[in-house]
C-alpha cells in the first residue's frame, strides 16, 4: 500500500464532513479599511507625476512647446509607470498568495481559495514552516505540497487548532523549513 493510499483511506476514515478554514480579519469592515489604505497610497504616489505632467503643460500653454517640456512629461509617465508597479507589486503578491490558502479540507481532497482542488492521492508531503525568531524557531504555517500544486494552512485563522490537529494526523511524510 502506497502512502498516497494511506493518505486518502485516513481522509474517507476522519473528515465525514467538509472542514472549513477561516480566515482571521476577513471581514468587511477590515476589508474595507484596506482599500481605503490602498487608495491612499494610490492618490499620494500618483500626486507627484500629475504634478509634474500639470506643470509640464501650463508651461507648453504660457511659454511653448519645447524639449525640456517633453523631458518632463516622459519623467513625469516614467514615475507614474515606476509607482504604479510598486504599488500594485504588493497587492498581486498577496492575492496570489491567498489564491493558495485551503478553503476546505473534504474526504476527496482539499480545496484552495482560487478554486483549485487538490486529490488526497496526489499528496506528495506536509512541509511545516518555521519563522526564526531571535533564538527560538515559532511554527507559522503548513504547506501541502501535491503533485498538482501547494495549498497552504495560514498562521491566522479561526479554528486553528482543530485545523493544526488535522494536519499533525496526515498521515503523510513531514519535512521542517525556516524562514
Amino acid at each position: 500500500m502506497t502512502e498516497n493510499s494511506m493518505v486518502t483511506i485516513w481522509a474517507e476514515q476522519n473528515i465525514p464532513n467538509p472542514v472549513e478554514v477561516k480566515v482571521r480579519f476577513n471581514s468587511l469592515p477590515v476589508k474595507i479599511f484596506l482599500i481605503a489604505v490602498f487608495v491612499f497610497f494610490a492618490i499620494l504616489f500618483s500626486a507627484l507625476p500629475a504634478i509634474l505632467a500639470g506643470v509640464a503643460i501650463k508651461d507648453a500653454v504660457t511659454v511653448g512647446w519645447s524639449s525640456e517640456i517633453t523631458g518632463r512629461l516622459g519623467c513625469s509617465g516614467v514615475l507614474f509607470v515606476v509607482f504604479a508597479a510598486l504599488l500594485m507589486s504588493p497587492v498581486l503578491y498577496f492575492k496570489k498568495m491567498r489564491g493558495e490558502m485551503v478553503k476546505t479540507f473534504t474526504d476527496e481532497g482539499v480545496e484552495t481559495r482560487n478554486r483549485r482542488k487538490h486529490a488526497w492521492g496526489n499528496l506528495q508531503y506536509i512541509n511545516q514552516v518555521y519563522i526564526k525568531r531571535r533564538y527560538q524557531e515559532v511554527p507559522n504555517s503548513f504547506e501541502l505540497i501535491f503533485a498538482t500544486g501547494k495549498a497552504i494552512v495560514p498562521p491566522l485563522i479561526e479554528n486553528q487548532a482543530a485545523i493544526v490537529a488535522l494536519v499533525n494526523a496526515i498521515p503523510a511524510e513531514r519535512r521542517k523549513e525556516i524562514r
